[in-house]
């Protein structure tokens, strides 16, 4: 398998992952899952939020969280998963169009 292909499993329980402030206090859902071209994984909420909120946790424990998460496992490298809302369908696409399209940009009043 290239390392660019898809998980065809699930990664190790205890995989460093990086969730947003928001998604760790279960203030929101996820609604973007990055992966980025070393294969790293961050799980988002969408919400403006600062570096500093950022939390490590096991990829199991996003797992167990919200168990839809599982249907982005496959999610490629360079690739973002993205949902307007919890249980909508995930969209998958490379994250360089969606970060065309889409103002990521931080510290936003909401």
């Amino acid at each position: 398998m290239s390392d660019r292909e898809p998980f065809n499993h699930d990664p190790p329980y205890d995989l460093a992952v990086i969730v947003d402030g928001a998604v760790f206090r279960r203030e929101a859902p996820v609604l973007l899952v990055f992966r980025d071209a070393d294969g790293d994984w961050q799980f988002l909420s969408g919400r403006a939020t600062e570096v500093a909120d950022a939390k490590v946790v096991a990829f199991g424990e996003i797992m167990q969280m919200d168990p839809t998460l599982r249907e982005t496992v496959g999610t490629p490298h360079e690739h973002v998963a993205n949902r307007a809302a919890w249980g909508d369908s995930w969209r998958v696409e490379p994250t360089a169009a969606y970060l065309d399209r889409t103002d990521l940009s931080l510290n936003k009043n909401s």
